[in-house]
Formats: structure tokens, sequence, C-alpha cells
């Protein structure tokens, strides 16, 4: 795959600490969210329907955090995400 086929979403602000913004890429139209602990422990699940998404982490823990990214065309996206 090319570069510009890895990216399918911008996340920011990262590092964090009560909420991070997911944006889409334009080709995406919904997308799985599941966001894991350092141990591979699934810790929220979001199904994403728009382009600009705000997720909550208020109360997640200060630590690292991995978000996987996943639509129906199995393109998948994994950004590491730091909660302080």
């Amino acid at each position: 795959l090319e570069d510009n086929q890895l990216q399918k979403a911008l996340l920011y602000p990262n590092p964090t600490n009560n909420a991070f913004n997911i944006q889409l890429s334009t080709n995406i139209t919904s997308a799985d969210l599941i966001i894991y602990d350092s141990y591979g422990k699934t810790i929220k699940q979001f199904k994403l329907s728009a382009a600009f998404n705000n997720i909550d982490t208020s109360n997640l823990v200060a630590g690292i955090y991995f978000v996987k990214l996943s639509n129906p065309n199995l393109e998948i996206s994994v950004e590491k995400l730091i909660i302080e």
C-alpha cells in the first residue's frame, strides 16, 4: 500500500486528557473505533458515522492506549494514544 492509502483518519490532540477528535478521510463514510490498553484489552468501542467525531476519554486513567479504526472495506489504521 502507498502511504496515502494508510492515512484514513486524523487523531488529535495527542497526548490528551479528557477527549480526542478523530476526523475520517473523505472516502470513509463509517468506521468502527476500538480503544485498547497496552495489554490488548478492549476498553471502549464506538461506531462512527460522521466525518468528524469527538471521543470522550475522561474516564480513562493516564497511560498509553491504542486506537484501532476499521471500516467495511477492511481498511485498518492503528494509532497510539497517550492519556495524561
